[in-house]
């Protein structure tokens, strides 16, 4: 297993449904292949796939679930290229 490094940045990811789809940059974490991004929106950290902009997964609480949201992207990073 790879372990990831990440920086902070900005990044897009995608919002809406149906004919209301678009992009949002927000602030956050990045890992450095810029594959994976990690956002704070209200009390969750969202995982989000940078090449599709879509969210993967959230993780709700303070900041140890930043850590178990980097955690995640590692484990599942060999599945994805």
């Amino acid at each position: 297993m790879i372990k990831l490094t990440w920086d902070r940045g900005q990044f897009e990811i995608t919002v809406g449904k149906g004919d209301q789809i678009g992009r949002q940059t927000v602030s956050g974490w990045t890992d450095q292949a810029k594959l994976w991004g990690i956002h704070r929106m209200a009390d969750l950290y969202v995982v989000t796939h940078l090449p599709s902009g879509k969210a993967i997964t959230r993780y709700s609480g303070a900041a140890g679930k930043r850590a178990t949201a980097r955690t995640f992207c590692t484990a599942i990073n060999d599945l994805v290229d």
